[in-house]
């Protein structure tokens, strides 16, 4: 026997006991420089022999067509598409029930969080930290229903259901309250700007300030406590002392409220504290 094509076994590279791939010549167009051409290439078709030995079998009674990584037992093609990474039957099954208690225990540990987020005092400080929590990387929960937990954290907010906290707002809480908390917060805890808010033809306004939103617009918290959005603004090239700089200078700035991306950069900073 051989492949469907004709090709004997001696034109076959053996993948398991009785599994077979045919490595016989197939003429088949592929492009070249001067356009397509016929080109001889690998058949590449795989196929079951047993006349030259016992075939490998799977647990379920089918031919294999792999090994499992795991415990090197044969696997057959309907347990390979039912299986996790190539697993058989069984390594597959242990592989679940670690997924199922790796997910519990994930779950118990974001449980615990939220209850800990709770439990701080100042309604300010929680809603930032916990916007730190739920706003960054995925965790269990957060990311299906990231209202519900913070309703559940903050629950001296108005949050509705579906509300889009990442939007323009109006969002349930109060951006400049928010933010004369923050400033006096990092007076105390000597947490200083880390940028500069550039205005006027020759830069002579400089605002400490904050960033607390990249992309389009720049929103930044200013020491006075208020939430700003950069709506328009313009590059500037200037030569101080020999060195080439660039500066992004503020043309136009307006009022803006903090979205939740912006509470969770400004949590981080508490949660680093």
């Amino acid at each position: 026997m051989g492949c469907a094509r004709g090709h004997g076994l001696e034109q076959a590279r053996q993948i398991l006991p009785g599994y077979f791939v045919c490595d016989g010549p197939v003429m088949r167009y592929v492009p070249g420089p001067a356009g397509m051409h016929p080109e001889p290439t690998p058949c590449g078709e795989r196929f079951h022999d047993g006349s030259a030995g016992p075939v490998a079998m799977c647990a379920c009674g089918e031919p294999a067509v792999d090994a499992c990584p795991m415990c090197r037992s044969w696997v057959g093609q309907h347990c390979l598409a039912v299986g996790i990474g190539r697993r058989c039957a069984i390594c597959t099954g242990r592989e679940r029930e670690r997924l199922r208690e790796s997910a519990a225990y994930a779950a118990g540990v974001h449980d615990r969080r939220l209850t800990e987020l709770s439990g701080v005092t100042d309604p300010v400080e929680r809603l930032l930290r916990a916007a730190a929590y739920l706003h960054g990387p995925p965790v269990h929960g957060a990311a299906a229903d990231r209202v519900a937990e913070l309703r559940r954290v903050c629950p001296f907010l108005d949050v509705r259901a579906g509300a889009d906290l990442d939007g323009t707002g109006p969002f349930p809480w109060d951006s400049a309250e928010v933010g004369r908390w923050f400033v006096r917060w990092a007076g105390r805890h000597g947490v200083r700007p880390d940028q500069e808010l550039l205005q006027g033809r020759w830069l002579r306004r400089r605002t400490p300030a904050w960033v607390i939103g990249v992309g389009a617009t720049r929103t930044c918290l200013v020491p006075s406590g208020e939430v700003v959005r950069v709506t328009r603004e313009r590059t500037v090239h200037r030569v101080v002392r020999g060195d080439p700089r660039m500066y992004r200078v503020a043309l136009r700035v307006e009022r803006a409220e903090l979205p939740m991306a912006g509470l969770a950069r400004l949590g981080l900073l508490v949660e680093r504290r």
